[in-house]
């Protein structure tokens, strides 16, 4: 199903105190990210494997 399919489109409602939450990890490991990101040597190649972030934020 798109996006633009789903019943509530485009007046989609949420909980915040439910969201917040989730969106705070996310932010933190977006911090972590980009410290790892801006440590790595530039003369080698970088690589930021995403999969270990994306295991946190669940």
């Amino acid at each position: 199903m798109w996006i633009w399919q789903h019943e509530d489109w485009p007046d989609f409602q949420w909980d915040e105190s439910v969201l917040a939450p989730v969106l705070r990890q996310i932010h933190f490991n977006q911090g972590l990210l980009l410290g790892r990101s801006e440590t790595e040597n530039t003369e080698q190649t970088t690589r930021v494997d995403i999969l270990p972030v994306l295991q946190l934020a669940n």
